[in-house]
């Protein structure tokens, strides 16, 4: 006859782990200017839990972890779901999308004497590429139409005039924002990737 010694007792920690699950979790920002986290906690088993820990982090777009929050939920009937809400330090806010639209959207043909916004940006974009060498003023002198001589010669925009007419336009509209290489690139450890965020659930019996 076997002793109680030999019999395997099961404690109560050697149960399965319940079974959760997490549902539209996003991370945005509250009315009052701070970070939150917001989703739904599912029971997916046949008895209720007496608690249910959510915990998350937010993470910076270098993939760097810089701040960490949890709450609980307290009894999670069977089959059911309950939402939640974790919120994040003042400090910390979201990191603007990245701009990955045109240069800018010309609609209007540029020649020298021209005048506005148009002929900033042309010049913007013409500083950026090394052309121009004179100031980004608004207006379509002859520093600006000899830039854009050059420009239209490397982008091989034929003719080759200075004007900026629906050749150039097209070409400069549909170009996208160059991305600076960075001599010393700085982590912000203040801003967090929505995309990245970390989201753990644990189910307690």
């Amino acid at each position: 006859m076997a002793s109680t010694t030999d019999i395997n007792w099961k404690i109560k920690n050697e149960f399965p782990k319940p079974d959760t699950s997490l549902r539209a979790i996003k991370t945005s920002v509250s009315q009052d200017g701070g970070v939150i986290v917001t989703g739904f906690a599912q029971n997916n088993e046949t008895f209720a839990l007496s608690k249910v820990l959510i915990s998350a982090v937010l993470v910076s777009k270098d993939g760097i972890k810089i701040s960490a929050s949890k709450t609980e939920l307290e009894n999670v009937a069977a089959f059911s779901e309950k939402s939640f809400k974790l919120n994040f330090p003042k400090n910390i806010s979201l990191a603007s999308a990245e701009n990955i639209t045109a240069y800018y959207n010309f609609q209007q043909d540029l020649t020298f004497g021209s005048t506005g916004d148009d002929v900033k940006k042309l010049q913007e974009i013409l500083k950026n590429e090394g052309f121009l060498t004179g100031e980004m003023n608004g207006n379509f002198d002859q520093i600006t139409k000899n830039a854009l001589i050059q420009y239209q010669k490397k982008a091989q925009i034929s003719p080759a005039s200075g004007s900026f007419g629906p050749k150039t336009r097209n070409y400069i509209n549909v170009l996208k924002k160059p991305m600076p290489t960075p001599i010393l690139q700085s982590i912000d450890l203040t801003k967090a990737d929505s995309s990245k965020t970390e989201v753990y659930i644990e189910g307690i019996r």
